[in-house]
């Protein structure tokens, strides 16, 4: 590393004006940028303070005698008690070639020591040192700060990608994977405490004649408009994923069996009831959504895909009584229902694999 003292600020402070002059000029000519704080009584330690905490400097030269021997360094403590990012290293001067003093002297904060008489040549070689030392904290602050900012934008990029992977891009609800993983891991503490834990399966009724009678950016915009109606009639706590085209599962946990139909009785509303002007001619068009719920029992499901299948398989038969329905699965399996051709259940397989 190259040494520039061009760009180290020295700050001198003490009670020898004819000292403070001769350093400043000796020191200036080697390309130091010098300040002289002169001081004659030791009540003068709030200045050097207020100078230290009003403009940065690399190296403080500092007197350290004083007149009781006993407050000999505690000037290095005030010193070091200014909170800075990069604190300046500090050079004690002293008078006293007593041991003890000296090592009261670093024990209080000095990087190095220079005892009287001392030429100025001498000064500057222990400030070449101590300006390189600050040369060092200053590169490996700011290396410090360029790994915090580029661990914060990978952070962010992470979870950025994160995002990306369990969320539904048309509704930003979560994707099945998601799902998976969440009842994956979630169900076995339901289990354990038999805690209610109610699965809403939603699905748009004659959503296909939709696309076909229209354009898809209509069918598109439906399943965002559903999406918002979702989000709108559930709880934060709620997991809300979309898993095929116009099908949406939802986990509502600490939800029972009829909190759950409430919930579902108010999406259907919500979904009949609004109307969405078609890209293509002047109409309007309309879906209804057909819901299926299932909550959890003990005895019979033994893992998240029993609950799930049995939301399925209501859902299955709101879809074969009529549709615009909601419908809560008794307890009994569906006539004509096949788990090997429901969408949610490969939906499923296909995240676990």
């Amino acid at each position: 590393m190259s040494f520039d003292p061009l760009k180290a600020k020295i700050l001198l402070v003490d009670p020898d004006e004819d000292f403070l002059t001769s350093a400043k000029h000796h020191l200036t000519k080697q390309g130091y940028s010098v300040e002289a704080l002169r001081i004659t009584k030791k009540d003068a330690t709030d200045s050097i303070l207020d100078v230290l905490s009003s403009h940065f400097f690399d190296v403080v030269v500092v007197n350290l005698d004083q007149d009781d021997p006993v407050e000999f360094g505690q000037i290095v403590s005030r010193i070091r008690s200014i909170p800075s990012l990069i604190p300046p290293m500090l050079i004690g001067v002293t008078h006293s070639p007593e041991i003890g003093h000296k090592q009261q002297a670093f024990e209080a904060g000095v990087d190095d020591l220079l005892t009287r008489p001392f030429s100025l040549v001498e000064l500057n070689l222990h400030l070449r040192v101590m300006v390189r030392h600050q040369s060092f904290k200053k590169q490996l602050a700011e290396t410090t700060s360029q790994l915090a900012a580029l661990n914060s934008r990978l952070t962010s990029s992470n979870r950025s990608l994160e995002e990306m992977t369990v969320t539904d891009d048309l509704t930003g609800l979560n994707n099945m994977r998601f799902m998976t993983q969440y009842l994956d891991k979630q169900f076995e503490v339901f289990a354990r405490y038999e805690r209610p834990l109610s699965i809403m399966m939603i699905d748009l009724d004659h959503f296909k004649q939709v696309n076909d009678q229209n354009d898809h950016l209509t069918g598109s915009e439906m399943i965002q408009k559903v999406g918002r109606i979702i989000r709108e009639n559930t709880r934060s706590s709620d997991i809300k994923a979309r898993y095929g085209g116009d099908e949406y599962i939802i986990a509502m946990p600490e939800t029972s069996e009829e909190s759950a139909r409430l919930v579902g009785e108010r999406i259907r509303l919500a979904v009949e009831g609004f109307g969405l002007a078609a890209h293509v001619g002047n109409k309007e068009v309309r879906v209804t959504a057909s819901i299926g719920i299932a909550t959890f029992q003990k005895t019979k499901h033994k893992s998240y895909k029993d609950l799930v299948r049995d939301a399925d398989q209501a859902l299955y038969r709101a879809k074969h009584q009529g549709r615009n329905q909601v419908v809560i699965n008794n307890g009994t399996d569906a006539s004509g229902y096949d788990s090997t051709q429901s969408s949610v259940m490969a939906s499923i397989q296909k995240n676990e694999s």
